[in-house]
């Protein structure tokens, strides 16, 4: 060799993940402030209102719904308030809640 020395291939190597992960860090301080925050407020009992925004600033609601919670499986689902006062599982409620019951059912044999 005429005196030229190649550059170490390690050390090549170990700059490429030093930039990859400083680019996967970067992308994940603009991701994180856009993800979605959901906070509760109980009503009563059982019962409670589930407010989403578009991030963490908490400035734009995305959704607000009322959810109940369904003793049986230890779940949450949508719900709404009746004329009368009372809450009961909307009709998306009801079906997300026997989907969940008919997937435990093929998966553990029961509920």
């Amino acid at each position: 060799m005429s005196g030229r020395t190649l550059p170490n291939s390690n050390n090549l190597g170990f700059s490429l993940m030093k930039l990859i992960l400083a680019s996967k860090l970067m992308a994940l301080i603009f991701i994180l402030p856009a993800c979605q925050v959901t906070t509760f407020s109980n009503i009563t009992d059982g019962v409670r209102t589930a407010v989403t925004y578009e991030n963490s600033s908490k400035k734009r609601v995305v959704s607000k719904t009322i959810e109940m919670f369904d003793a049986l499986t230890g779940q949450w689902f949508e719900a709404e308030r009746g004329v009368d006062g009372t809450y009961a599982f909307t009709s998306r409620g009801q079906a997300v809640k026997r989907q969940l019951i008919a997937n435990e059912e093929r998966a553990s044999g029961g509920y």
